[in-house]
């Protein structure tokens, strides 16, 4: 049989020749996982590694956490999905320190600054961490996380808590799978990487889209213009704004956290 894949090998060397300049890395021990979605859902990059000998594809693993970089999946959008009638963009939330529930534990802030009530167009602009526990814990509740996540193919544990909202163990690709529903004004399309297979009896099956409305069209139109303002001076991450783009949104993440400390973290 014959496979056609929806591979553009122009585009895949490109990104695969540009991870892999050593002038990006702090050092030799640094590494890079990416995928690359259109908005149809077709992977059209994918890189696990930035040496060309290694086999590993940290791309589709989910072994590491994605860090910030979740807490518009996690928190804001479900807000404004299932309470869109009392939460909006201006709504303010405590940045102070959060005690996690049935701990002596804190959840901080980064660097442990408190900037008191900031609307949520701030917290999300300054990845600010204690009003997202608060919005998972005091608002929506596992439940509400896990069907909000459900509908991005991004339901990956059992319950939801507030501990969750610095990061969950997720790919690359399921990331950027989720993200894309935030482009396509909520619908959500499985991640495809082939086109059609041909048999050896002339037969052949097209891969068709799977796609879903997983949140209101609505809500992912206010996302997307709360990410805008996380790639400018007014957020955390201008660096990291690509140059050319109009409207450009994003979203970053960092994780800190050493493996013998265990959740709630410090």
């Amino acid at each position: 049989m014959k496979i056609h894949s929806h591979l553009d090998a122009e585009l895949y060397n490109k990104i695969e020749s540009t991870v892999r300049k050593d002038s990006y890395y702090l050092d030799k021990n640094q590494q890079i996982s990416a995928t690359v979605l259109d908005s149809e859902n077709i992977v059209v990059g994918m890189v696990g590694s930035r040496y060309t000998d290694d086999e590993l594809n940290r791309a589709t693993q989910t072994t590491r956490s994605t860090g910030s970089s979740t807490k518009p999946i996690l928190a804001y959008a479900p807000l404004l999905q299932y309470f869109g009638d009392k939460y909006t963009t201006a709504s303010k939330f405590d940045t102070s320190n959060y005690r996690y529930p049935g701990s002596k534990s804190y959840m901080h802030n980064y660097g442990k600054y408190v900037y008191g009530y900031q609307t949520m167009a701030q917290s999300l602009a300054l990845s600010h961490n204690t009003p997202v526990a608060r919005i998972m814990d005091g608002v929506l509740g596992s439940n509400r996380v896990k069907n909000f996540l459900s509908g991005l193919d991004l339901d990956i544990q059992d319950k939801y808590t507030s501990v969750d909202g610095l990061g969950i163990h997720a790919s690359t690709l399921q990331i950027a799978s989720a993200y894309n529903a935030f482009n396509n004004l909520g619908k959500y399309g499985a991640p495809r990487f082939i086109n059609k297979i041909e048999f050896s009896n002339g037969e052949e099956k097209v891969v068709e889209p799977k796609t879903r409305q997983a949140m209101n069209p609505s809500v992912a139109w206010t996302m997307n213009h709360m990410l805008r303002t996380v790639l400018t001076d007014k957020g955390t991450a201008k660096d990291a704004a690509i140059k050319g783009f109009d409207g450009y949104a994003g979203k970053t993440g960092t994780v800190g956290f050493d493996k013998s400390v265990n959740p709630p973290a410090p």
